[in-house]
């Protein structure tokens, strides 16, 4: 399963207070702040062509979408860190689905700002907070010292097949 547990009352009030400012920071970029450059070479417009950054540079000679491709991905990213510390128990689809209603609600909100509204956006908004969640699910293994959590991960299979047995003299085996 895709699921995150936090125990650790510290990362927990830590999440609580970093999501508000986090929050903000998104607002004041996504609606607020203007770059001038962006400006120059992008009118209002509505993008609805999935993955448009992938051709754009090769049919128009620009290339301002790869750096919004890395932008986008990072400011999503700690969606998928900070919702499982304050939750506790955590699933991707969990993530994913608020990325997805966050992401939505900018798009939707961003032309009344004189900001664009893009299909991308949304798509890679929603990307970066399941490669957060993922990132936070490594570490949260990789400082485990349970092995069984990182064969449950790379081998869910295995795990489900894995069954225990009691022998004769009453010890636990694994068949």
């Amino acid at each position: 399963m895709n699921i995150i547990h936090f125990e650790n009352k510290k990362l927990n009030i830590l999440a609580a207070l970093v999501l508000p400012i986090y929050v903000m920071g998104v607002l004041y970029f996504t609606m607020l702040w203007h770059s001038h450059g962006f400006l120059r070479y992008y009118k209002l417009h509505v993008n609805l062509i999935p993955l448009f950054w992938l051709w754009e540079p090769i049919f128009t000679g620009k290339n301002f979408y790869l750096d919004q491709v890395a932008l986008n991905l990072i400011m999503f990213a700690p969606i998928g860190i900070l919702i499982p510390m304050l939750l506790r128990s955590c699933k991707l689809k969990t993530i994913f689905i608020i990325a997805i209603i966050s992401s939505l609600t900018i798009e939707f909100i961003q032309p009344f700002f004189g900001r664009c509204t893009d299909i991308d956006d949304l798509i890679l908004n929603t990307l970066g907070a399941v490669i957060g969640f993922i990132m936070l699910k490594l570490f949260t293994v990789i400082s485990s010292d349970k092995r069984h959590d990182v064969q449950h991960i790379a081998f869910p299979v295995l795990k489900q097949r894995q069954k225990v047995r009691t022998s004769a003299a009453g010890g636990k085996y694994a068949v």
